[in-house]
């Protein structure tokens, strides 16, 4: 009897936290931002032994939706900062403007320090050994970070309010590196034997011992911007889906396939986005893989359009695991046109939100011949009009799903927009 009610339960509570998730993704949360965010910071989620041999505390922040009316069993965005392992932070304008951005469409986002410092280096010369140890240092920091999370939710009543089944990782750079091998660094056999030693904080295997023991440190997918894996092979059928980010003229992370170069010493082989993606596609795993063409290492930190391509394509990736939208790699989204036109002007529109009809104001653009287009959420063309000389045009919503909604016209050259919600 007691198993049957266990079981009851059980089934009530996945029920219950399955309609949650329903109504989270009723409307624009996850696809558009909606919130303010409010931070919460330097909360320790665990310690190790640094490469010189100092305790290093280990601190991350929390960025969470502002006055949330659904503040439980929310996804989960952990944010790991550029640096190479010897530079960076978790309130690096690499990371605090994407964390920022997550928790204004609706997820809970965290970026988080890990150990730094490279043994050897700089009083001496970087090589494969130290710089790989310095990785796993921080993919071990990265493995508790994770298991902090679950271990906050079973035995601290879910302080962030987090669906433990949806956490997602992303990396920047040494953090893209972490990312990569957090999901696919997962059997001893690839563990690097030197790594293992009586070196520094490099105990414990790939799971380390930076904290929160006897916790899952899975993730549900991960986006990688400019990292690479030592490789490719780690990444099997079924592994964790991926998206990833790369310059095709990278000069500090290699694109596809060659020597990792760090201040003039030539390091391992390591594999790239590039090669990356060809190998997810090989065995079949749900995957993204975005190229910057042209460009150098990690544009999205200094070039607001490359950082609005990748919030919008880190944004379509997120929310098919989130909210079952459909799978969208492709950077032609014309919902991605608000973030990366700034200088459009607005369409009036009213009632907005509306429940069946939608009345657009076109009186500044009255006596042109307008084209009206609108696009789902996914960036597919649902109605085209054409022809339009009036100053207002209704538009039904007959029978388009709820959701939000892109309406364009453009009009010798100058595009006029607005998102619109039918309800």
């Amino acid at each position: 009897m007691q198993k049957l009610c266990s079981l009851v339960v059980g089934t009530l509570l996945l029920s219950s936290l399955g309609s949650i998730l329903d109504a989270q993704c009723t409307g624009i949360r996850y696809r558009d931002f909606m919130f303010t965010d409010s931070v919460q910071s330097n909360i320790k989620y665990g310690q190790n032994y640094r490469y010189n041999g100092q305790v290093d505390s280990l601190l991350l922040d929390m960025h969470f939706p502002k006055s949330d009316p659904s503040p439980h069993n929310r996804p989960l965005v952990i944010i790991a900062h550029s640096g190479g392992f010897f530079d960076g932070d978790k309130t690096g304008t690499d990371v605090v403007p994407l964390a920022t951005d997550f928790a204004r469409m609706g997820y809970v986002a965290s970026s988080f320090n890990y150990r730094l410092g490279i043994d050897g280096y700089p009083a001496g010369q970087l090589d494969s050994l130290s710089a790989t140890r310095a990785l796993m240092r921080g993919v071990q920091d990265a493995h508790a970070v994770v298991r902090y999370f679950r271990k906050s939710a079973a035995v601290q009543g879910n302080p962030y309010g987090i669906d433990t089944s949806q956490i997602f990782f992303v990396g920047l750079d040494a953090g893209g590196f972490m990312a990569l091998d957090l999901a696919y660094l997962n059997q001893k056999s690839q563990f690097p034997a030197w790594c293992d030693t009586t070196k520094p904080g490099l105990s414990g295997g790939i799971e380390g011992a930076s904290g929160n023991p006897g916790y899952p440190s899975n993730v549900k997918a991960i986006i990688n911007i400019c990292g690479a894996i030592g490789d490719t092979s780690w990444i099997k059928p079924g592994a964790t889906p991926l998206l990833s980010f790369q310059g095709d003229s990278d000069k500090t992370v290699p694109y596809a396939t060659a020597h990792l170069i760090a201040f003039d010493s030539v390091l391992q082989t390591v594999h790239g986005a590039y090669s990356i993606a060809l190998r997810a596609n090989h065995v079949g795993i749900i995957n993204c893989f975005f190229e910057w063409k042209a460009q150098d290492h990690l544009p999205n930190v200094a070039n607001q359009n490359y950082y609005d391509t990748c919030m919008n394509l880190s944004r379509n990736f997120l929310v098919h695991f989130t909210c079952g939208d459909s799978l969208f790699c492709d950077y032609r989204n014309p919902m991605a046109v608000v973030e990366l036109s700034r200088k459009n002007v607005n369409l009036h529109c009213y009632p907005n939100p509306a429940n069946n009809l939608l009345t657009v104001d076109l009186s500044e653009l009255y006596g042109e011949e307008v084209s009206l287009n609108l696009y789902n959420n996914m960036g597919q063309a649902v109605r085209k009009y054409k022809g339009i000389r009036n100053a207002q045009f209704v538009i039904s919503k007959g029978d388009l799903p709820e959701g939000l909604y892109l309406l364009d016209a453009v009009v010798k050259g100058k595009r006029y927009v607005s998102r619109i919600v039918f309800y």
